[in-house]
C-alpha cells in the first residue's frame, strides 16, 4: 500500500464561515470529509448555530492506517480485539502538529484550554464515513476530562455534580470505544446505582474496568484512533456486506466543541424529523412548525439516539422553552427547503441556547419515504429527477410488497397493542434472540423478532426477519432508524413484557386475558393498526394497489432510462406489469399454457397418439387450442411486439402426477377416441384401467435420469420435434389471424437451454419450414437463444451470428456456475452469505464469476454481430448492485418479474441522474 499524497489533513468549521459551501463542495467531491463532515460544513455555511470544530479528513485517516498497517495486520491474524493495539499505534508527527494547531484555534474561539483544570475545553470525537451508518461507528464525548481535572475542582464547586456526570459519560464512551467493553455493562452498573449521590463510587467502578491515562493529549489521540478503528469492526463489515458495498469506505474523524444538554433545567438534547418517518406526514402545530421528535431533559446528545433514559415528546420543548421550539421549527423548515430531503436533526439546548449537532437525510419506512418524495415534488421543493435519484431501490421494492392481513388459518386472538414503527402485516414464529432468528430463516420459516429494547447489535438481522415487536418507548433511537429503513412490519411500545432469557412474551391487562407466547409459537403483527395477535393469518400483498406506490410508478414511467420488459405467464401478470410501467412482455412463459387442464390433456393425448391413427386428430386438437390462446394473448397486449419462450420442461413433467388427474386424463382420451369412431361403444371400467396403465407406462418411458439436464428446452425440439413444431405453428397461425384483424405482430421466439450454435440453427430451420407450410413466409418473427449455461456464453462468437437478439439469464448462469438451485439452496445459502463465501444472495446479487461470464458473452456477441440486441433477464435486474454492474457491460434492455420492473427503471434512472449534492 503506497502512502497517500501529502495534503492539508485538518479542515476547520464554524458558524457563518466564509465560502463554507464552496469549500464543502470542493472537499466533499474529493471524498475527504465524509457525509457527516460535509453536512457540518453545510450547516455552518448556512449560519446555523453549530458548535465549531474541525475534521481529520479521510486522507488523514488513511495516513494513520498506513502507518499502522503491519500492527493491524498482525492483530487481525491473531484474532485479537482492535482495542489491544491502540496504545501501540503510531500517530504521525505531521498530523499531530496540525491537530495541536486546530485545538489551539478552538481554544481561542471558546476561551477554554484543553487539559486545563480550572476551565477545561471539552470536545466530542465522532466518525463520519463516506456512507451513512447511523450508530455503527463510535462516539466519545467530554474528551478532556481526567481524574486530576475532576479532583482539582473539588466537591465544593457548584458545578461538581455536573462535572461528575460528564466524567461518567466520558468513561462510558471511552470504555466502549477504547477498551472494547459492551455498553450494556455500563448501563447495568448505572441502573444499579442507589442514588445520584453515589455517582463517585460508580466512577470508581468504571475506572477499574477502563483505566485512564493522566495526559489529556494522549487520551485525545487514543480516542481519535479508537473511533477510527470502530470502522473495522465486524458489525460495520456486516453492514457493508448486507448493503452490497464492496468499494473502500472513507472515514473522517470530527472533533467538535462540546455543548451540554445536561447543564441545568433549561438544557436538553433531542432528535427531530421534519416529517413523520413512519408515515411521511408533515405535522403542523399552532406555530406552523413542522416537528416530529423526542427530547430528554438534562441529557447529552447521545442519550436519545442510544435510548439511555426517559424520553418526552418534542412538544415538551414547546412548553418549557417556546422560543427555542420556534427557532428549531425555523431551522427544520430551512434545512428541508435547502436540501430537498426529509431531515433527521440531532440538537442540544444548553441553558436556553439551541445548537444543531448534525443533520442528515432521514431513514424512513419505505412507503413513508415514497410519500414524502411525492409530496415534495408537489410542493416544488425538488424536481422529479431529484426524487428518483434520491430513492433507494430497496425502498420502492419493499413498498411494492407492502402487506395487509388476510383470512385466519386457525384460532387467532388479540393479545396486545403498540405503536406502528413500520406499517405492514407479518406472521411468523416468535424469536427472542438473533441466533434463533437465523435458525428459523435458514429453514425458510418466517420469524418475528421480539425484544425488550432494539439495539444496534440487532441491525444485521433486521433485513432477515419478517417482523419486529419491541416494548421500548423510544421511537427515534439509532436502532429504530435502522429498523425503519429495513422496512419490515414493526411495532414498538408494545403492551407486553418480553423475557429474553426465558424466551417468553407475556401479555395481559386492558381487557385482555393474561397469557404467554413461547419461542416458536406463531404471532401476527398488524403494524397498520398497532395490533399483535397470537395464531396464524394469511398475508395479502398490496403491490400496485397501494396508491403511494402507484403514484411513484407513474412518476417513474415518465423516464426513458432503460427498456424494461416484464416476464408474464397470463393476462393478470401482464396487466400488473403494464400498471407498473413495463415496456412490454419479453418473456411470455408459454409453458404455463401446457399446464392448463384443457391444453395439458390435449398435449398428453397427442404424445400418446404419435405413430397411431389418432395422431393427426390429436395434433389438430392441440393446435386449435394453442392458436386460440396465442390469439387471445396478442389481443390482450397493447404492443405489437412480444417475446415468447417456447417449451422449457421435459415431456415427462407435463404428464399429471395426481392419481385423480391421471384418471381424468384417461377418461378424456377414451372419450376423444370414442368421438372419433362414432360407432364405438361407451368406454367401460376395463377400458379406463387399460388407458391408465398405458399413460403410466409411457410416462415412465419418457422420464429422464436427471430431468434438470435431460431433454429440456431446445433438446425437446431435437428429440421430439412434434411438440415444438405444433407450438410454433400455433404462434404463426395466431399471427396470421391477428394480421387479418388489423394487428401486425412482431414475435421473437425464445429458445431455452441453447448450448451450441447448431441447436439454434436447427430451430430456425424448423420455424422456416413451418412458416412455409402455413403460408406465413412474410410474418415478422425471429429466433433468439436464451443463454442459461456457461458453455454457450463462451461460444457466443458462433451463436450471435445467427440471431438479432440474445437473452442472458444471469441468475441461471449462477446455477450453472456454482451448481446451485434456488429451491434447494435455502438450507445452506444463508450461512454461506453470512460467512462471506457469497457476496449476498447469488440469485439477486451478481457474483464476480457470473459477471465475468456475462462480460465475455456481451463482448463476443457484439464483436460477431455489432447490431445485436442483448437483454439480461432475471432477478439480478432488480438489484442495484447487480444492475449497475450489468449496465457497465453495455446492457440496454432488461426483463424481470412485473413487480421488479419499476425497481429496474429506478436503478437505471439513478445511474443516469445521480443525487443532487445538497441531498447529503
Amino acid at each position: 500500500m503506497t502512502p497517500p499524497p501529502p495534503v492539508r489533513m485538518v479542515v476547520r468549521f464554524w458558524p457563518g464561515m466564509p465560502d463554507g459551501l464552496k469549500q464543502r463542495k470542493q472537499q466533499d467531491e474529493a471524498g475527504l470529509l465524509g457525509l457527516k463532515g460535509a453536512g457540518l460544513l453545510h450547516l455552518c455555511s448556512l449560519g446555523l448555530p453549530t458548535p465549531e470544530g474541525f475534521i481529520l479528513t479521510t486522507q488523514a485517516t488513511q495516513l494513520l492506517l498506513h502507518e499502522n498497517e503491519q500492527l493491524l495486520a498482525g492483530l487481525a491474524s491473531q484474532r485479537r480485539p482492535l482495542s489491544d493495539c491502540v496504545a501501540q499505534m503510531v500517530f504521525p508527527d505531521q498530523l499531530f502538529g496540525e491537530l495541536k494547531e486546530a485545538m489551539a484555534w478552538l481554544e481561542s474561539r471558546t476561551g477554554s484550554r484543553f487539559g486545563d483544570a480550572s476551565s477545561p475545553l471539552l470536545v466530542s470525537i465522532r466518525s463520519g464515513a463516506t456512507v451513512s451508518m447511523p450508530g455503527l461507528l463510535e462516539t466519545v464525548c467530554n474528551v478532556g476530562l481526567t481524574e486530576e481535572t475532576v479532583r482539582s475542582l473539588g466537591q465544593e464547586s457548584p458545578q461538581y455534580a455536573f462535572l461528575l456526570d460528564c466524567f461518567r459519560r466520558f468513561l462510558e464512551g471511552w470504555g466502549s470505544a477504547r477498551c472494547g467493553i459492551a455498553k450494556q455493562r455500563f448501563r447495568a452498573l448505572l441502573e444499579s446505582l442507589p442514588s445520584p449521590g453515589h455517582i463517585g463510587s460508580l466512577i470508581s467502578e468504571y475506572l477499574k474496568l477502563c483505566p485512564l491515562a493522566s495526559d489529556p493529549w494522549q487520551v485525545l489521540k487514543e480516542c481519535i484512533l479508537s473511533v477510527l478503528l470502530s470502522g473495522l469492526r465486524p458489525n460495520v463489515t456486516e453492514f457493508l456486506r448486507t448493503n452490497y458495498i464492496r468499494e473502500p469506505v472513507g472515514q473522517a474523524v470530527i472533533v467538535q466543541r462540546m455543548v451540554f444538554g445536561n447543564l441545568d433545567s433549561k438544557s436538553c438534547s433531542g432528535v427531530v424529523f421534519t416529517r413523520d418517518p413512519s408515515t411521511g406526514d408533515r405535522p403542523e402545530n399552532q406555530q406552523g412548525s413542522c416537528l416530529f421528535g423526542q427530547i430528554m431533559m438534562t441529557s447529552q446528545g447521545a442519550d436519545v439516539v442510544q435510548d439511555m433514559g426517559e424520553i418526552s415528546n418534542i412538544r415538551r420543548l414547546g412548553e418549557v422553552l417556546p422560543d427555542v421550539y420556534e427557532q428549531l421549527g425555523q431551522v427544520c423548515r430551512r434545512l428541508e427547503c435547502k436540501t430537498g430531503s426529509v431531515q433527521d436533526i440531532e440538537f442540544t439546548v444548553q441553558s436556553g441556547q439551541l445548537y444543531i449537532l448534525q443533520a442528515r437525510p432521514a431513514k424512513m419506512a419505505p412507503r413513508a419515504f415514497l410519500r414524502a418524495q411525492l409530496d415534495m415534488v408537489d410542493e416544488g421543493l425538488i424536481s422529479k429527477p431529484d426524487a428518483l435519484a434520491r430513492t433507494d431501490p430497496r425502498q420502492l421494492e419493499r413498498a411494492l410488497h407492502s402487506t395487509t392481513a388476510g383470512a385466519p388459518t386457525g384460532p387467532v386472538r388479540l393479545i396486545a397493542r403498540g405503536r406502528p414503527l413500520v406499517p405492514g402485516f407479518a406472521c411468523g414464529r416468535a424469536c427472542f434472540d438473533t441466533r434463533k432468528v437465523r435458525e428459523f430463516r435458514s429453514r425458510n420459516e418466517p420469524a418475528i423478532f421480539c425484544c425488550q429494547r432494539l439495539l444496534l447489535a440487532h441491525v444485521p438481522i433486521m433485513d432477515v426477519v419478517d417482523g419486529i415487536i419491541s416494548s421500548q418507548r423510544n421511537v427515534l433511537s439509532h436502532a429504530t432508524l435502522n429498523a425503519r429503513f429495513a422496512g419490515r412490519p414493526s411495532i414498538v411500545r408494545a403492551s407486553v413484557k418480553i423475557d429474553r432469557h426465558a424466551a417468553l412474551l407475556k401479555y395481559g391487562g386492558e381487557g385482555i386475558r393474561p397469557g404467554a407466547v413461547k419461542e416458536g409459537d406463531f404471532l401476527c403483527i398488524d403494524a397498520h393498526r398497532g395490533e399483535i395477535y397470537e395464531g396464524q393469518m394469511e398475508i395479502n400483498v398490496l403491490g400496485p394497489a397501494d396508491p403511494v406506490a402507484e403514484r411513484f410508478c407513474n412518476l417513474l414511467a415518465e423516464t426513458g432510462s432503460i427498456r424494461a420488459y416484464a416476464q408474464a405467464e397470463d393476462y393478470e401478470t401482464y396487466a400488473i406489469a403494464k400498471q407498473l410501467g413495463a415496456d412490454g412482455v419479453a418473456n411470455f412463459r408459454s409453458d404455463t399454457l401446457f399446464f392448463r387442464k384443457s391444453i395439458n390433456f390435449a398435449l398428453c393425448d397427442y404424445v400418446l397418439s404419435v405413430g397411431t391413427a389418432h395422431e393427426e386428430i390429436a395434433k389438430q386438437h392441440l393446435l386449435d387450442r394453442l392458436t386460440k390462446e396465442f390469439l387471445r394473448i396478442f389481443h390482450a397486449i397493447d404492443e405489437n411486439y412480444i417475446a415468447i419462450r417456447l417449451c422449457k420442461h421435459t415431456i415427462y413433467e407435463y404428464f399429471p402426477k395426481d392419481p385423480f388427474e391421471v384418471k381424468a386424463l384417461a377418461r378424456y382420451i377414451n372419450t376423444s377416441h370414442r368421438q372419433e369412431s362414432a360407432g364405438q361403444p361407451n368406454p367401460n371400467h376395463q377400458d379406463l384401467t387399460r388407458t391408465i396403465r398405458m399413460i403410466r407406462k409411457r410416462k415412465r418411458q419418457l422420464e429422464d435420469y436427471n430431468p434438470i439436464m435431460g431433454r429440456r428446452g431446445v433438446r425437446l425440439a431435437t428429440t421430439f420435434p412434434q411438440i415444438y413444431e405444433t407450438q410454433i405453428k400455433a404462434i404463426l397461425l395466431a399471427m396470421l389471424q391477428s394480421r387479418q384483424q388489423g394487428k401486425e405482430m412482431r414475435v421473437d421466439l425464445l429458445i431455452p437451454f441453447v448450448s451450441v450454435a447448431g441447436e439454434l440453427r436447427y430451430v430456425r430451420r424448423l420455424v422456416q419450414r413451418t412458416a412455409e407450410t402455413c403460408g406465413g413466409n412474410d410474418l415478422l418473427w425471429d429466433v433468439a437463444p436464451v443463454i442459461e449455461m456457461t458453455g454457450p456464453a463462451f461460444e457466443m462468437e458462433d451463436i450471435a451470428s445467427h440471431c438479432n437478439l440474445v437473452v442472458i439469464r444471469s441468475d441461471k448462469l449462477t446455477t450453472s456456475t456454482h451448481h446451485l438451485v434456488r429451491e434447494d439452496s435455502g438450507e445452506f445459502l444463508g450461512r454461506y452469505v453470512a460467512r462471506g463465501w457469497f457476496f449476498g444472495d447469488p440469485f439477486r446479487v451478481i457474483q464476480r464469476s457470473t459477471e465475468r461470464i456475462v462480460q465475455h458473452a456481451v463482448e463476443a456477441a457484439k464483436q460477431a454481430n455489432p447490431g445485436i440486441r442483448i437483454m439480461v433477464s432475471g432477478n439480478h435486474c432488480a438489484n442495484e448492485y447487480s444492475l449497475r454492474r450489468l449496465l457497465k457491460l453495455g446492457i440496454t434492455e432488461v426483463c424481470c418479474p412485473p413487480t421488479m420492473v419499476p425497481v429496474a427503471k429506478l436503478i437505471a434512472a439513478k445511474i443516469k441522474s445521480p443525487a443532487s449534492h445538497y441531498a447529503l
